[in-house]
């Protein structure tokens, strides 16, 4: 008998893969993105432009929980 287990979680890779796909098939418009806050407590801010066929994105700056800028070294960056 095989573990259910293991076919949960190649169900959530393939999920998870198909998601990925669709989000890059996806047309995303050119500016300035915020991500949601991590973990630690950092938002990325991110400008992206079109490169071409694809979309380019730079980090422009890391922001702590209260919205202050903060040293990384994430910042320029190429996405």
């Amino acid at each position: 008998m095989c573990c259910p287990i293991f076919f949960h979680k190649i169900a959530i890779a393939a999920v998870a893969v198909s998601f990925s796909v669709c989000v890059a098939n996806a047309e995303v418009p050119p500016g300035l993105w915020k991500s949601a806050l991590d973990a630690s407590g950092m938002v990325v801010h991110t400008r992206t432009k079109s490169c071409g066929a694809a979309l380019c994105g730079r980090v422009e700056r890391v922001k702590d929980r209260r919205g202050y800028d903060t040293p990384s070294r994430s910042v320029g960056q190429v996405m």
